[in-house]
């Protein structure tokens, strides 16, 4: 299982070039239309993971601001510090791997099985 320290950073800021899409992921979030599922794909390096992680964060904070995530609740510092009990990261086993089907059902059992908070 990948270890959720290699994600404690601060919470992560929208690179510019993102600008569109985050625009359009905030207004989908406080219009209540966000999808339940979304695919972010391009090429390496183009900040994917830093966008999905600004997501997580705006969609979990309790205070948000206008341009997502207060930084500054409860949730947010949770998810700072890689603890909050309602995000299930699953990274591959290996880096450069994919994500396996049995490693994404024995993540989701494990979560679901503690209660929400």
């Amino acid at each position: 299982m990948p270890d959720p320290a290699a994600h404690r950073n601060a919470l992560p800021a929208v690179l510019p070039w993102h600008d569109a899409q985050w625009s359009r992921l905030l207004a989908d979030l406080s219009a209540g239309t966000l999808h339940h599922a979304l695919l972010l794909s391009g090429p390496t390096g183009i900040g994917k993971r830093q966008l999905a992680d600004a997501l997580v964060a705006a969609i979990v904070c309790g205070q948000p601001s206008p341009g997502g995530a207060g930084r500054r609740c409860r949730s947010c510092q949770l998810l700072q510090a890689g603890t909050h009990p309602d995000v299930l990261r699953v990274l591959p086993e290996e880096p450069g791997r994919q994500i396996r089907i049995a490693q994404v059902r024995d993540e989701l059992v494990e979560c679901v099985v503690r209660t929400a908070s």
